[in-house]
C-alpha cells in the first residue's frame, strides 16, 4: 500500500517533504499532488501512477500550519470535507497551488471567493459516496 514503505512512492518521506520540511518538486513533469487524508487504496495507487503524490500516512487531520505548508508545496491539493480551507489559509499559501480538488461531494469547506481571487480552480467529486 502506498505510504507504508519510506522508499516507495507516496511514502512518509514524501509527506514530510510536502508538509514543509523541503519543497515538493515536479518529477518527470508530473504535478506535485498532496492528499490530506487517506483515500481508497485503488485511488491512491492510481494517483501515484499519474502524479508525484504525497500521502498523509497517519490519516490525521492537518492543522492550519500544515495545510498552509502543503499548499505552498504542491500544484494540486486534495483535501476532504474535514479540511477547512478558508481565505486566510488561501492567502498564506503562496502562488504555487493551482487546483484544490476536493475529495467529496461538496465544497462548503473551501472559501470559493478567496480561491477565485487567487486564480485557484476548485473541483469536487459528486457521487463519490454513492454506488
Amino acid at each position: 500500500m502506498p505510504g507504508s514503505n519510506p522508499s516507495e512512492p507516496g511514502s512518509a518521506a514524501r509527506a514530510a517533504e510536502a508538509y514543509g520540511e523541503r519543497p515538493a518538486r515536479r518529477i518527470e513533469g508530473k504535478p506535485a499532488v498532496i492528499v490530506t487524508r487517506r483515500l481508497l487504496p485503488e485511488t491512491e495507487r492510481r494517483m501515484d501512477e499519474l502524479f508525484h503524490v504525497s500521502l498523509n500516512p497517519t490519516d490525521a487531520p492537518l492543522n492550519r500550519p500544515q495545510l498552509i505548508a502543503a499548499m505552498r508545496n504542491c500544484d494540486v491539493l486534495v483535501p476532504t470535507v474535514t479540511d477547512r480551507i478558508d481565505a486566510e489559509i488561501i492567502a498564506a499559501a503562496g502562488d504555487r497551488v493551482k487546483l484544490i480538488a476536493s475529495f467529496g461531494a461538496g465544497v462548503d469547506h473551501i472559501d470559493l471567493a478567496a480561491a477565485r481571487a487567487r486564480k485557484i480552480m476548485v473541483t469536487n467529486t459528486p457521487g463519490v459516496f454513492t454506488d
